[in-house]
């Protein structure tokens, strides 16, 4: 065989269909794989934002925490905390109560309730009294 001879063998091998349907099925594959993948490093990434976020809020809290644990090992912030959730108060001290207005003149209702005409037999029995 010549040269030219097995170039061609070589060459309709190569581009036959089964060849170029194969080759295609593998570009496909390797696509896909692909975009998987890059769906996958959205998703981490997206994920990695959302720890950041969510390991700030506890650094955060974390300081908050440490710092009322600071008051309460002092007697002042032990006093201040048993003031504020139990509303006590030390001896000698006086409490002062402020009210709105509108609670001053609460409208108290009455226990009893009358019917028409006892209604109105009281109130005609309160003109003659």
């Amino acid at each position: 065989m010549n040269d030219w001879e097995e170039k061609r063998k070589i060459r309709t091998i190569l581009y036959s269909k089964w060849v170029l349907f194969l080759l295609l099925i593998l570009i496909i594959l390797v696509v896909k794989g692909t975009w998987n993948l890059y769906h996958k490093s959205e998703e981490a990434r997206i994920s990695k934002e959302r720890v950041g976020v969510q390991i700030n809020e506890l650094h955060e809290r974390e300081e908050f925490l440490k710092s009322g644990l600071e008051q309460l090992n002092s007697e002042k912030g032990v006093e201040a905390m048993i003031r504020q959730k139990y509303n006590v108060k030390k001896e000698g001290e006086e409490v002062a109560i402020i009210l709105d207005p509108k609670e001053k003149e609460a409208v108290v209702p009455s226990s009893r309730v009358y019917g028409f005409f006892q209604s109105f037999f009281a109130s005609i029995a309160s003109i003659f009294r």
